[in-house]
This record gives C-alpha cells, sequence and structure tokens, in this order.
C-alpha cells in the first residue's frame, strides 16, 4: 500500500503529558499523531503511506524522499536526550547505506553498508567523531533507541535488548548548532532512506537502560 500523504497532513494534534517530549509521531493510524511539543514533519511528496491497513508507516523510497521536522535546531542530543525510532530497511541494491535521522553538522544514526547501525557525532574542531556502530538485524522490523547523557555516556538498544553503551570518543568539545533535524536523508543520494517508519521520539533527557529497553520492546 503506497498512497499519498496528502489527505493525511489535516491530522490531530494532542498535548503531551510527559515534559520531555520534543517529538512524538505516530504514522501508524488512519491519521497520523504528533503529542510533543513540535508539531509534525513536513515531507516532500515522494513520502508515501506505506505499511497495511492494521499497520500504517511512512514510506522512504530511497531516491528523492526526505522529511524535515520544525523548529527542531535546539535538540541537542549530545546535551542529554534520546532517540527512539521504529522502521523497517528495505534493500538497495546500488547502496546499503540508509540515513534515518540527521541533525546537519550535529549527528546521525542510520545503517552503514556492513548492516552495522551507525551513530555518529562532529566536534568543534570541524572533525566527526569515530562513530558508533553496532551489529542490529535490519532484515527485520527494528525499534531503535539511543541515549546520550551529559557526561557522554551512551546506551544502545533495539527490540527490547541492549545493542552497546560506553563513552562517546570526541577528539573536542561536540559541535552543537540551530540547523534543524532531518529524517530520512542527508550525505547525497547514496544515503538516502529506503523502507518504513512507524514511529519516532525525541526526549530531551536519556533514559537509563531498563527505561530505554522498555520503550524499544516489541
Amino acid at each position: 500500500m503506497k498512497k499519498s500523504l496528502v489527505p493525511l497532513l489535516c491530522c490531530c494534534v494532542l498535548i503531551s503529558g510527559f515534559a520531555a517530549e520534543i517529538a512524538s509521531y505516530d504514522f501508524t493510524g488512519r491519521e497520523m499523531k504528533s503529542t510533543g511539543k513540535l508539531e509534525l514533519p513536513f515531507f516532500t511528496n515522494d513520502v508515501k503511506i506505506g505499511g497495511t491497513d492494521r499497520m500504517r508507516s511512512l514510506y522512504f523510497n530511497g531516491e528523492k524522499s526526505r522529511a524535515s521536522i520544525p523548529d527542531s535546531g535546539s535538540f541537542h542530543l549530545l546535551k542529554g536526550g534520546t532517540v527512539l525510532v521504529k522502521l523497517k530497511v528495505e534493500t538497495k541494491p546500488e547502496s546499503g547505506c540508509h540515513m534515518f535521522i540527521l541533525k546537519t553538522g550535529e549527528w546521525c544514526l542510520g545503517k552503514a553498508k556492513d548492516d552495522k547501525l551507525y551513530f555518529n557525532f562532529s566536534s568543534t574542531d570541524g572533525k566527526a567523531g569515530p562513530g558508533i556502530r553496532v551489529r542490529c538485524d535490519f532484515s527485520k522490523t527494528q525499534h531503535i533507541g539511543i541515549s546520550v547523557f551529559p557526561d557522554d555516556k551512551y546506551i544502545i538498544c533495539a527490540n527490547g535488548k541492549k545493542l552497546a553503551s560506553g563513552v562517546l570518543t570526541m577528539p573536542s568539545a561536540p559541535l552543537y548548532n540551530e540547523k534543524g533535524i532531518l529524517i530520512g536523508s542527508g550525505w547525497g543520494a547514496v544515503w538516502n532512506f529506503k523502507g518504513d517508519i512507524f514511529n519516532l521520539k525525541l526526549l530531551d533527557e536519556p533514559l537509563s537502560e531498563a527505561q530505554l529497553n522498555a520503550a524499544t520492546g516489541e
């Protein structure tokens, strides 16, 4: 099922009772819902309704599909925060790279060509960090969560299990900017995401391992 987004753009926007929710998007119902502080993303015409009637999604075609989150420039994951995204990756014969979420010049979350989950960030000297690559089974739907703490510790979980944890290695202090967050694109066409995104959350505080496992549990 691939349908235009136009009929669903007049969706309900609810007020969240969870202070940490900067953005909280649910794309699985007949109407897209936003229960965080930020409004629904803006989409290109190439983004379609995917999934099934039972559980819909946003479908990105791996070519020109992209979305941007309005007023998201003040979300700085490395100051302490969490990203939660449920998605299903489709194979791209020309490239194994997929960009899930990108804050240009600051941090990114995606899939590397070696089939590993990839998280990286920039520092004030203009250099990217070494990044984190962790094995993840992208042959099935994955509910991924990453929390970064103010002391640079991080936890990555998927489908209710911890994949990795440790301390971010940075050549210098993290780089922060006011650029908005992109969904499904970044770093050129080779990184364009192909697949379904079911929901996405941005929290302005990190979660513990137990909380992250619970939040990503299938």
